[in-house]
């Protein structure tokens, strides 16, 4: 998401938290924000690992999850069924498989 205004309060309240410089703070992205980086990465209370979702549709704007043009309705006679896919849902649903794999496999 783009809330740097919600990242920056959670990050000055999180330095608060008992013990937390004993913790990895993970943070995983599914769009690249110069200012939201810089938030991060001025977190020096403990420490703090970036990862991107590498599908982003900030990246991939004219493929899947993005409307791409070769999307076909279950039929696949309906050409413009794409223009019924909720684009923001699939990278949500996707970015959290990805992520969930990557943490737990790397």
């Amino acid at each position: 998401h783009a809330r740097t205004k919600y990242v920056s309060i959670f990050a000055q309240s999180l330095q608060f938290a008992a013990n937390i410089e004993e913790a990895l703070v993970i943070f995983s992205h599914d769009l690249f924000l110069p200012e939201m980086n810089k938030i991060i990465r001025s977190m020096t209370f403990c420490p703090v690992l970036q990862i991107f979702y590498p599908l982003s549709t900030q990246v991939f704007e004219d493929k899947f999850p993005n409307n791409d043009g070769n999307c076909y309705d279950s039929t696949f006679k309906n050409k413009n069924a794409c223009k019924n896919r909720f684009v923001s849902g699939s990278q949500i649903k996707n970015h959290s498989i990805w992520k969930f794999r990557f943490l737990f496999e790397n």
